[in-house]
């Protein structure tokens, strides 16, 4: 009974590991309630096949391995969408770095315990606690190597977050060698000894899905943080256009009486009297209404605004741009690129006692 619970976990900690490989390059085909029942359904077999004497099968490792093998490709065609040659590259990459692990953890703990290989596997817990030891390092390999796959366009794997991840694991590494150093004369490891090393095993696996999930949610903070901002600005630019169409139509109304006055004046043949008239109407037009037209809303909006803001603070401002309708960087960054730019030279400006000027240029080249 507990060589069967002992393969079960090792089979559950491998076919967990193959699923995160799998899914870090293959979608799923299945929901995801249908493809852990056909990988519990898997580990089971794989179990029954390693544990119980199968007549065909006692004798035959090397069929045992290829039918596991078999097994596996099989659960992967089930659960995930891709071309079988693709599949089968997976699985036999897969279960070469599988067998490469407990290789080097079979052999690097007897090197390191100064012990040879067959006397590692004479002591059982011992071999055991390893053996666990190397499949949890190979899932956590797997889960990591899918998460990063998922947000390798978004996320950035800085020296402080490889630092934070590899400190607690490498120091877990040497207490297991000074404990296992102490049983290296001894025949097995004590029964405090292998319970220790699971808890620490499992200590690992929770801080390092922890550290992810901590910082996903410092990341969900920053974005969240990043959006009211925009939304504010934005808020702001629709109140400034709002303002901005509403002087539009006062001096539309304005200019129809003011052409009235003119064409009066042109018919009762007073053309000095509309000439000072109009002279007086440019004297008054210090500032545009809508000085840019980029063809892109946006830009339009806070280019407009700030030029207006800029008048009000007696700053001479000029704006350059080209037709913008084909700019795809995102709005909340562009409304928060734009903003934070302007607003910075008009508050400079605004400290200066003479020669106000602000040059501003928004142009789409062919990048």
């Amino acid at each position: 009974m507990l060589t069967f619970a002992l393969s079960l976990l090792w089979i559950t900690l491998e076919l967990s590991a193959l699923w995160f490989a799998c899914r870090a390059f293959l979608p799923l085909r299945r929901s995801i309630g249908k493809t852990v029942l056909l990988f519990c359904t898997g580990a089971l077999l794989l179990a029954v096949m390693n544990t119980v004497k199968i007549p065909f099968l006692d004798g035959r490792p090397v069929f045992v391995k290829l039918l596991s093998l078999g097994i596996c490709y099989l659960l992967s065609v089930l659960c995930f969408q891709w071309p079988w040659y693709g599949q089968i590259l997976i699985i036999s990459l897969f279960y070469f770095v599988l067998g490469a692990v407990d290789t080097v953890m079979l052999y690097g703990s007897a090197s390191l315990l100064g012990i040879s290989v067959t006397a590692l596997t004479w002591k059982k817990w011992l071999y055991v606690v390893i053996v666990t030891i190397g499949k949890s390092m190979t899932l956590l390999a797997a889960f990591f190597l899918y998460d990063y796959q998922r947000n390798r366009s978004t996320k950035k794997l800085g020296t402080g977050r490889t630092f934070r991840m590899a400190v607690f694991p490498l120091i877990s590494i040497l207490m297991l060698y000074f404990i296992y150093d102490r049983f290296r004369s001894q025949e097995d490891l004590s029964a405090g000894a292998v319970v220790f090393s699971m808890v620490l095993v499992a200590a690992n696996a929770a801080m390092l899905v922890n550290i992810r999930h901590m910082e996903k949610a410092s990341r969900a903070e920053q974005e969240l943080a990043l959006l009211n901002r925009s939304m504010t600005l934005q808020s702001e630019n629709i109140r400034s256009l709002e303002q901005s169409y509403r002087a539009q139509r006062s001096a539309t109304h304005e200019y129809r009486h003011q052409l009235q006055t003119i064409a009066d004046l042109l018919a009762g043949g007073q053309s000095a009297e509309a000439e000072r008239y109009v002279s007086e109407l440019q004297q008054k037009q210090s500032s545009r209404i809508f000085a840019v037209n980029s063809h892109h809303p946006v830009v339009d909006v806070i280019l407009n605004e700030k030029y207006r803001a800029a008048k009000e603070n007696s700053i001479d401002i000029r704006i350059q741009v080209n037709d913008l309708s084909d700019l795809k960087l995102p709005t909340d960054k562009l409304v928060v690129l734009l903003t934070n730019v302007l607003d910075n030279a008009i508050e400079a400006c605004k400290r200066l006692p003479d020669h106000r000027e602000i040059d501003c240029s928004v142009l789409l080249d062919e990048s």
